[in-house]
């Protein structure tokens, strides 16, 4: 894998290089066009394998996701009923606060990660729209805009098919524990009389 990496932050390399050394000539010569080309087509081929990574993982952790966050959702719940009918001074307060800070970071890690993976994955289009791709030849090209392509639906990673992995989610997820704190909260509250 590490030579994997190692193989495409080359390819990267020299097609900087070689851009750079062109300063702004309106061709790329013919000895070059052939090292731009397998540089391009090691790059695609990457693309296709990060593809290929984000499916199975999006496969195995989806389901798992799934039950993580319908879990998270009902502790974040029940532990805020709990912290409201707790008092603020005691240590089991402190001890509360604390599991439920940890309980919202460890699903804000998820999504966050989830965040990521589809800004990179989007931003792909951009990267390769602001190359000098117009001054390789057809073939590479062609293979560009394949790529290009692909990269405009981003890599989602999802929990259970029914949400994606973002802040938005994250959000999504707070506020319903919200919710379902309060309505929680309302059904066990004592009646006022007015």
């Amino acid at each position: 894998m590490k030579q994997n990496v190692k193989l495409i932050d080359s390819d990267q390399q020299l097609l900087e290089t070689i851009i750079n050394n062109l300063n702004g000539t309106i061709e790329i010569p013919n000895t070059l066009q052939k090292y731009v080309h397998i540089a391009v087509c090691n790059i695609v081929a990457h693309h296709q394998k990060i593809i290929k990574l984000a499916k199975d993982a999006e496969e195995l952790f989806s389901p798992l996701m799934l039950v993580q966050f319908l879990f998270s959702l009902g502790i974040l719940c029940f532990q805020l009923f709990q912290l409201s009918i707790t008092n603020i001074e005691s240590v089991q307060f402190f001890g509360m606060s604390c599991y439920l800070i940890l309980m919202l970071f460890q699903i804000y890690l998820f999504c966050y990660r989830g965040n990521e993976v589809m800004i990179y994955s989007h931003n792909i289009t951009d990267a390769v729209f602001k190359s000098l791709w117009f001054l390789t030849d057809l073939k590479t090209q062609k293979l560009l805009l394949i790529m290009m392509i692909r990269a405009c639906r981003p890599i989602r990673m999802t929990a259970g098919k029914f949400v994606f992995l973002s802040l938005e989610a994250f959000v999504s997820i707070v506020r319903g524990s919200g919710s379902y704190f309060m309505v929680l909260r309302n059904t066990n509250a004592p009646a006022t009389e007015l």
